[in-house]
């Protein structure tokens, strides 16, 4: 699938967050920027056709085959930026395969399944090494001035947030 960048492995979340903080500067390079948060197929299907037509999804569009063939026909010539984190389903990213490559569309799926999406280029993130953990830690926290001599504590936190992005983003705040 071309314009599909297939994120796999535990740092997915973070990306995602990461992707939501530049949202200023996507709606410059992008059609929208508007953000659904776990929602029934049909209805995120129904929602981004109305985001790229301005219209409701037809009522004849119920088919899932039919609803994809609209969307594609909605997305076509417009530069659209979607991102599905966390997918758990190849059925997923498959819904969202309607954006236009060669109109500078892409999608970012993340996921801890490797090969979630065929044809797809991937990125494999680990977890972080100890050092970039504890940069992630004390940077996020405000507390980068630690960074030559951590206290134990900070190491322990790295340790229990098991070197995890996400969780290190959290823990910092």
């Amino acid at each position: 699938m071309r314009g599909i960048l297939l994120i796999v492995g535990i740092c997915d979340a973070q990306v995602a967050k990461r992707s939501v903080q530049l949202q200023s500067a996507l709606q410059r390079l992008f059609l929208s920027t508007d953000r659904l948060f776990r929602r029934e197929a049909g209805y995120v299907v129904d929602t981004l056709h109305r985001q790229l037509t301005g219209t409701y999804l037809p009522e004849a569009a119920a088919d899932p085959t039919l609803a994809l063939e609209a969307l594609v026909a909605a997305a076509r010539g417009k530069r659209v930026l979607c991102v599905l984190d966390d997918a758990w389903q190849a059925q997923h990213a498959r819904m969202l395969s309607c954006i236009d490559a060669h109109a500078g569309s892409r999608c970012v799926v993340t996921t801890r399944i490797r090969s979630l999406v065929p044809g797809a280029a991937e990125v494999q993130c680990d977890v972080l090494s100890q050092k970039r953990a504890l940069t992630l830690l004390l940077r996020e926290g405000g507390c980068e001035h630690l960074l030559e001599s951590p206290p134990a504590a900070a190491l322990e936190a790295v340790e229990l947030c098991g070197r995890l992005p996400l969780a290190l983003g959290i823990a910092a705040q």
